[in-house]
């Protein structure tokens, strides 16, 4: 890891980095990050009290591994849990380094969004272009109404029926283009992630004032593609469609009724399919937890 992310991820969970282990606090144990400290837990007898801060420190291990390896989910579930908990036993001034735990976990979402999208900001537009053309017209019929094509990502974070938002990100002329990136706060109360996904499309197709898509891309797989396109069938409007899914990735489509894509994994297209799957989640968590953060201790 760079100096630069063990510091972030230390400010979220503390840690330690040192190499050996002695029986005196270390100094980052002052300030806060690397709590319980092992030199700490080293010098004291063995007992109780020297398990629980062993466990604890355990889990702190566990929570930096899942965070590594983009299981971002179970940090942001354990938080929340822990807030709520707080706040339904009125003890608030717990409850706001939780709080704060939270709107910093944010933040290192908006600056890391993992390898795939850095991977894929600067692209071969041309190469691009041309495996983008290929894959309309096998699957639609048609080809990009642009030289560099429009494409459009939509993800739903929803976590417990609360405060549940919705991203779309775009990728345009090669690169994500961050100022076309919309958030949705879910006004309507179906908890169901296809029913907020379609209220968040329908609020996206009400602006016609925005560019339209060569290709709507859905985060998720054949129950939200089959939802979109029932909408989409039902108010006429004529924009490929397709949603890629997860463990393993694959890219389905719903022309000619919901099928798989034989699209190459190693493809460019792949690679930015994946990038903007990545990075609609991202936006929509990002969204999801400032809204709860706002309301929470309101």
């Amino acid at each position: 890891m760079t100096y630069a992310l063990v510091h972030e991820i230390r400010h979220l969970i503390p840690f330690c980095t040192n190499r050996t282990v002695s029986k005196r606090p270390c100094f980052y144990s002052r300030i806060g990050l690397c709590s319980p400290c092992p030199n700490y837990i080293e010098s004291l007898e063995a007992g109780p009290e020297k398990n629980r801060l062993l466990k604890a420190y355990q889990n702190n291990v566990q929570r930096v591994r899942a965070l590594l390896s983009g299981q971002s989910n179970q940090l942001v579930s354990r938080y929340d849990k822990k807030l709520r908990i707080l706040i339904k036993l009125e003890r608030y001034e717990e409850a706001i380094p939780v709080r704060n735990n939270l709107l910093r976990f944010a933040l290192f979402l908006e600056r890391r969004s993992f390898q795939r999208l850095a991977e894929s900001t600067d692209v071969d537009t041309e190469k691009l272009a041309a495996e983008f053309n290929d894959f309309l017209v096998k699957n639609f019929g048609r080809p990009a109404q642009e030289e560099r094509p429009r494409i459009e990502c939509y993800d739903i974070s929803n976590l417990f029926g609360k405060n549940s938002s919705g991203s779309m990100v775009v990728f345009e002329n090669g690169r994500f283009d961050k100022s076309e990136y919309k958030r949705f706060a879910i006004k309507q109360r179906q908890n169901a992630d296809i029913f907020m996904l379609e209220e968040v499309i329908s609020r996206r197709i009400g602006h016609t004032e925005w560019s339209l898509p060569d290709l709507i891309l859905l985060d998720g797989g054949k129950p939200q593609l089959r939802q979109i396109a029932a909408f989409f069938r039902s108010n006429n409007i004529d924009i490929p469609l397709a949603s890629i899914a997860k463990r393993p990735d694959r890219v389905f489509v719903s022309q000619n009724g919901l099928k798989t894509v034989a699209i190459r994994r190693d493809s460019l297209l792949f690679r930015v399919f994946q990038a903007l799957r990545d990075e609609s989640h991202r936006f929509a968590k990002k969204y999801h937890i400032l809204l709860r953060n706002r309301n929470v201790l309101n």
